[in-house]
């Protein structure tokens, strides 16, 4: 039952079926939050298991297969990584949007028939929808904690203070979807703290054509790298085979690549744009073409174009982040009026941009980051110079349609 359906329930209802249907509290949440946490960490921790036990040539103990488990599923949440001689800060982002998701999902579940009556916590929302929040965040902080400690059993070494990202980054993010579905489904359940008439219209008007751009943008970097895995087959199975990591190896190699794959598009996006991206220290891939240095044994890098200068046609790729942009300025029309000024038109566009922009930046700065101390310890995008690129390109793919579509419109 929603937190709707629970007022509208507890309005008609007499005293005596109040208290039949009084709220759960606190504690439920907590258990939610508890189960949540856990549940999105048994998937990597029954992975390396699963691999662990099935290859006959795997060796080290159950407990310290676990400790691997638990550290991957931190370091999709952000968590840096350490051993003697390697720093592991790079962040699949797919593991990422899993724990995301599954976070979103416990969280909906906790706040499944909370009263939304009662005063504002601080104006934002009503109180026992915040003491279920925070129980529900407590229930999973304290999961965050435990797979701190089993990783310590495991090879990995953990940067302490990277371990306040899943403790605040995932629940926070997983709380500010569910606030904003009250504040577009229920309203009444928020504060004056969270009325959207504070936000400018146009803002408002952008959020949602820019969230889809962003899917987007990254559908057309995915494209990209899936072209280059293409043409690189022959590199990337020769690599997998020079590795000799059995059967199940191979299998959870390949897993990892895959929980890597927004990574990816990211990069192949910057490289789009211009900016470009490298893989190691000097081995650089940008429009003037593919500089090479020691690789790291990763094989999808075996797809990387063999080094060397690139036509001048390679840079007619910037023609997709363009593209990108004539999707998000069509999307940006279509939120508003028909009929609305061009300048309207114009500057919805431009915000829908600027936003999507962001959206890719943001995602790139966490996904970016090192698997070594020296030429491995900077991997990824520029992505100072990915945003400003971004928006250049953006800004002009969706001025552009939406000029069009006013001139449409006036013949």
């Amino acid at each position: 039952m929603s937190t709707l359906d629970r007022l509208h329930d507890e309005t008609d209802a007499s005293p005596e079926e109040e208290s039949e249907v009084a709220p759960p509290g606190a504690a439920r949440a907590a258990v939610v939050g508890v189960v949540t946490g856990l549940g999105s960490l048994s998937l990597p921790v029954v992975i390396s298991l699963l691999a662990w036990l099935l290859d006959r040539r795997s060796s080290g103990s159950g407990m310290s297969v676990v400790g691997a488990g638990a550290a991957l599923w931190l370091l999709g949440q952000g968590v840096t990584l350490t051993t003697a001689h390697l720093v592991v800060s790079i962040t699949p982002l797919l593991l990422t949007v899993g724990a995301v998701g599954a976070a979103w999902f416990g969280l909906r579940e906790a706040l499944r028939g909370v009263a939304a009556d009662g005063p504002h916590w601080y104006g934002l929302v009503r109180t026992p929808i915040a003491a279920s929040i925070g129980a529900w965040w407590g229930g999973y902080a304290a999961v965050v904690l435990v797979a701190a400690g089993l990783a310590l059993a495991g090879p990995f070494g953990l940067v302490w203070w990277t371990v306040l990202l899943p403790l605040l980054g995932v629940p926070v993010v997983a709380i500010i979807i569910v606030v904003a579905r009250l504040v577009s489904d229920e309203p009444y359940a928020v504060g004056p703290r969270l009325d959207l008439d504070r936000v400018p219209m146009v803002v408002r008007r952008a959020v949602a054509p820019a969230i889809r751009s962003t899917g987007v943008a990254l559908g057309a970097g995915f494209a990209l790298v899936m072209v280059a895995l293409a043409f690189g087959i022959g590199e990337v199975s020769r690599v997998h085979a020079a590795l000799g990591a059995g059967t199940f190896g191979a299998i959870a190699m390949s897993a990892l690549q895959i929980t890597a794959a927004p990574n990816l598009s990211l990069w192949a996006l910057s490289f789009a744009a211009g900016p470009g991206f490298q893989v190691a220290d000097g081995a650089t891939t940008t429009w003037s073409g593919s500089r090479g240095a020691l690789m790291p044994l990763i094989p999808v890098f075996a797809a990387l174009p063999q080094p060397g200068d690139f036509p001048w046609y390679a840079a007619l790729a910037v023609l997709i982040p363009v593209a990108v942009g004539a999707y998000a300025g069509h999307r940006a029309v279509g939120s508003i009026a028909r009929l609305s000024s061009v300048r309207s038109k114009v500057e919805v566009a431009l915000v829908t941009a600027v936003v999507t922009a962001a959206s890719l930046a943001v995602l790139d700065l966490l996904g970016g980051g090192a698997l070594g101390r020296t030429k491995l310890a900077n991997l990824g995008a520029p992505t100072g110079w990915f945003f400003l690129a971004l928006v250049a390109e953006l800004a002009l793919g969706a001025v552009v349609m939406a000029l069009i579509d006013a001139w449409r419109l006036r013949r």
